[in-house]
């Protein structure tokens, strides 16, 4: 008879290596749920399904990943990418539900990589030139912060990016200070905390921001939160499509 285990290896490292993933966990969650706020605003989600997204995916590559090297988090490309075809979608059928739209759209995915994976089609990515791949990514970038500025300017601008721009231009005089000045000072914390590499900056940024939120109304104060965010995991539903 052979003995089954039901203690995961990761579960029988030493007591001294529970406090290094402890503060690991706490670095990478303070990383990947401003992500996951950010990319929802870009996928035209809401936060909602953004993070249970987030802990879907982190839960099922845990129970049936196999390298401890891959990175499971949202990505800015995916965030744009799910836009564009929900917006195309949408815009054929009224009343779109675009979180039932991008279900959709991440079974049909998941698929088209699974059946891609098992004919060896993963060599078609070497046919990707590596400056196409630098300027996707750099424009991701820059959308991604042009699209943040309305938020940390504290003035609603809406739009593609270049029409972004000009909406903050013309709303300079709405411009919040106290805003401006709390997104500097997070970011410039940020970059100081990273001459310390063993203290996770993230999280500390992280922590003092949501205590900063819990005991000072900052509304008063035109700086924008995301506010309180319901732990109900939605039920994932497909699209109804009719013929009209």
């Amino acid at each position: 008879m052979i003995a089954v285990d039901a203690v995961p290896p990761s579960l029988k490292a030493a007591p001294n290596a529970y406090w290094a993933d402890i503060v690991a966990g706490l670095s990478v969650a303070s990383i990947l749920l401003p992500e996951a706020v950010a990319y929802s605003s870009i996928a035209n989600l809401s936060v909602q399904h953004a993070i249970t997204a987030l802990l879907v995916g982190l839960v099922g590559y845990a129970m049936a990943g196999g390298s401890r090297f891959a990175i499971v988090a949202p990505t800015s490309s995916s965030a744009a990418l799910t836009a564009a075809a929900v917006i195309s979608l949408g815009s054929i059928s009224a009343g779109v539900d675009r979180a039932g739209f991008a279900f959709a759209l991440v079974l049909l995915t998941g698929a088209g990589l699974l059946l891609m994976g098992l004919v060896k089609l993963g060599r078609l990515s070497a046919f990707v030139s590596r400056p196409v791949l630098h300027g996707f990514s750099f424009a991701l970038a820059v959308t991604i912060i042009i699209k943040q500025l309305p938020i940390v300017l504290g003035v609603k601008v809406g739009g593609d990016p270049l029409h972004v721009l000009l909406g903050l231009w013309r709303a300079l005089p709405q411009w919040s200070l106290p805003s401006a000045l709390s997104g500097l000072l997070a970011l410039t914390a940020l970059l100081l905390l990273k001459r310390w590499s063993r203290l996770p900056g993230a999280f500390l940024v992280l922590a003092t921001a949501v205590g900063v939120a819990y005991w000072v109304p900052l509304t008063d104060y035109g700086i924008a939160t995301v506010g309180a965010i319901s732990l109900t995991v939605p039920m994932p539903a497909l699209p109804v499509l009719t013929l009209d």
